[in-house]
């Protein structure tokens, strides 16, 4: 039983993101009213997150689910704010979500709607619209080949956006084939976004392997929420509820086995890559499989978080000590089983 259930309320999006595990999906489904309340019934969760597609067209479906539990569960959104988003922030002031995280990738074309328009403008002048509201959000920014040049850039508007109380978060994009630019791209570009004053959740994550030497850290949230469909398939993994697809691939101390793995230096960093990627990769042998692709940026990763641990003194490390605490409660508080 987990604290955390997510509810993917539809499949239908007016987008047609490259690195979507559904972009060209056929015939979206979605959830009902009752399905939600059996899965709330079944997990009795303390949060529930939308997601999709994109959550928001079902719009109807939020604003009955809010209502109908308002203040005995905490609600959260993820949406690409590409319909219905003013609707949205009308009903968000009357019943507040908990959390709300906008996908933004920057100025570029890593995100197209279905007739390949650029959507990047649209959901900027959303995230306007939303601080001029008084909206308290979080923006996720997934790094792929078009926007890895552009992450010292994002990197100064989330430390711009803080004096509205927004925060923002970069998540390295699956389903791509990264170029030869992009390793050097992000080799360039990851240094400048290491900032005590604004940390992120995949930078935190890193640093803390490199600190512990944990082998039981794992590069993804797996395993620590339940995650439904609209067909009532249930997993641990976001991608595989997209892919209507049962995997045994849960168990988060199940490591790679393949002797490159067992071998390598930052293995206690990395798990081998996505899972669900590695299923795609190797079928069923994706446990003796790794993907080369993650070693390229772990190594990355490691190089950087040690340039950046090495040029911090005495005050700046206990800073950083300090972040990681705040960081571990909020991961116990957050994602930790219910007993």
């Amino acid at each position: 039983m987990y604290k955390e259930l997510y509810l993917l309320l539809t499949e239908a999006c007016p987008n047609r993101c490259e690195y979507c595990y559904i972009k060209d999906r056929a015939n979206p489904s979605s959830m009902s009213i009752e399905d939600i309340d059996k899965y709330i019934a079944k997990y009795h969760p303390t949060r529930v997150l939308f997601f999709g597609g994109e959550p928001l067209v079902r719009l109807d479906l939020i604003e009955d689910t809010v209502k109908k539990y308002y203040g005995k569960i905490k609600f959260q959104i993820v949406t690409s704010t590409s319909v219905n988003f003013k609707e949205f922030l009308e009903f968000n002031e009357r019943y507040p979500l908990d959390e709300i995280q906008l996908s933004w990738d920057g100025f570029n074309d890593n995100r197209v709607d279905m007739y390949g328009n650029r959507i990047c403008d649209t959901v900027y002048q959303n995230i306007i619209y939303a601080i001029n509201h008084h909206l308290k959000f979080d923006i996720k920014t997934v790094v792929s080949n078009n926007n890895v040049k552009d992450m010292y850039d994002m990197h100064r508007i989330f430390r711009g956006l803080t004096r509205f109380g927004i925060s923002g978060q970069f998540v390295i994009a699956h389903r791509e084939e990264w170029t030869d630019e992009f390793y050097v791209d992000l080799k360039q570009q990851l240094y400048s976004t290491f900032d005590l004053n604004k940390m992120y959740k995949i930078h935190l994550n890193m640093i803390i392997a490199i600190l512990a030497k944990d082998n039981n850290f794992c590069s993804c949230d797996i395993g620590k929420y339940t995650t439904i469909d609209p067909y009532g398939n249930e997993s641990c993994c976001t991608a595989l509820s997209q892919q209507r697809m049962d995997l045994d691939i849960c168990d988060v101390q199940e490591r790679c086995t393949h002797n490159e793995c067992k071998n390598c230096q930052y293995a206690f960093m990395c798990d081998g890559g996505c899972r669900y990627e590695r299923y795609l990769a190797y079928g069923d042998k994706w446990k003796e499989n790794y993907l080369t692709s993650t070693c390229k940026v772990v190594k990355i990763y490691y190089d950087t978080v040690q340039r950046f641990l090495s040029e911090l003194d005495s005050d700046k490390m206990q800073k950083l000590l300090s972040i990681i605490r705040r960081y571990k409660e909020y991961q116990y508080k957050y994602y930790s089983p219910k007993e």
